[in-house]
């Protein structure tokens, strides 16, 4: 593994699916009123990734013709397959009456879908309703500031955004936190791809109460450099053996998207909420770096 930013924060639908394909579609009903289905890219963070054509043209999308949606539950869908290996794959979750009730997986170049399990899916007529796209407004944000992000969240929310990022920091949990730590430790025994073990390992080394771990890497010499979310400042409290590399600040390098909200009332926001450094970034322009969807509440 190389040394650069390995974060036990994924950007992973693995929320998605494990929230809602465990459901069956048929008790689902795709086509009731107020649906609304939409579609982000897994795969345009991939350095690899292939090209494909369907992305470029359509980027963010969302569905709300509630005949095609029943279309898409009740015909589009086909007979349990393998899965294969693809770079060109589709975040879906449909949303009723402002709640996720339904989400998973399309890949988009081998026709297969995968909610409970991976079925075929019938690229060609998905293809031909393609006129029943709508574009998703999409930005990223970054305004560098704990406080002023969690004002942004909750302000995103409230207008009816589709909020996503790094999960489980841009969640309900991150408003516990009021500031962020780096330090320094020994190397322990963690697996990159385990991350609620890693996770709770490092905490465990740490003996803090009430800190969610940001992200951690490999730094020089084999340490182990944390970056650590707290209600207050813990550094006094340390064991000897871990060393504070930045002290307890409130800034914080934590981009996250906003989807479903045009860029005048994010600009609105922003200004009303007296935000002065920030990036907004609008994702239907930028080549790479689409956010991965996370589980989302809706608050209207």
């Amino acid at each position: 593994m190389n040394n650069t930013i390995k974060t036990i924060c994924y950007l992973s639908f693995i929320v998605i699916l494990n929230s809602c394909s465990n459901k069956s579609m048929k008790v689902v009903d795709f086509g009731s009123t107020d649906s609304k289905m939409y579609f982000i890219p897994l795969d345009q963070l991939s350095e690899t990734r292939d090209t494909n054509d369907f992305i470029n043209k359509y980027r963010n999308f969302y569905i709300d013709d509630t005949s095609f949606l029943k279309i898409f539950s009740d015909e589009l869908i086909g007979e349990k397959t393998q899965r294969q290996r693809s770079n060109c794959r589709y975040a879906f979750q449909l949303v009723q009456d402002s709640i996720m009730k339904f989400g998973g997986i399309l890949d988009i170049r081998n026709g297969i879908i995968l909610t409970s399990d991976f079925y075929h899916f019938d690229l060609n007529r998905f293809n031909q309703h393609k006129d029943k796209f709508k574009r998703l407004d999409s930005y990223e944000i970054n305004c560098y500031s704990i406080k002023q992000t969690k004002t942004l969240l909750k302000a995103f929310e409230n207008h009816g955004g589709l909020i996503s990022g790094y999960s489980r920091l841009v969640d309900k949990s991150f408003h516990n936190y009021y500031g962020r730590t780096k330090v320094m430790m020994e190397p322990i025994q963690i697996k990159f791809d385990e991350s609620l073990d890693s996770r709770d390992l490092i905490k465990k080394k740490l003996d803090i109460d009430d800190i969610e771990i940001m992200s951690f890497l490999m730094g020089e010499n084999d340490s182990l450099e944390v970056q650590v979310l707290s209600v207050s400042d813990f550094s006094d409290n340390l064991p000897k053996e871990i060393k504070v590399i930045e002290s307890y600040t409130d800034s914080i390098d934590l981009p996250f998207n906003v989807y479903d909200l045009e860029k005048s009332v994010i600009d609105m926001i922003i200004q009303k909420n007296s935000i002065n450094d920030y990036k907004l970034t609008d994702l239907n322009k930028k080549t790479t770096g689409n956010t991965i969807l996370k589980k989302i509440q809706f608050i209207k």
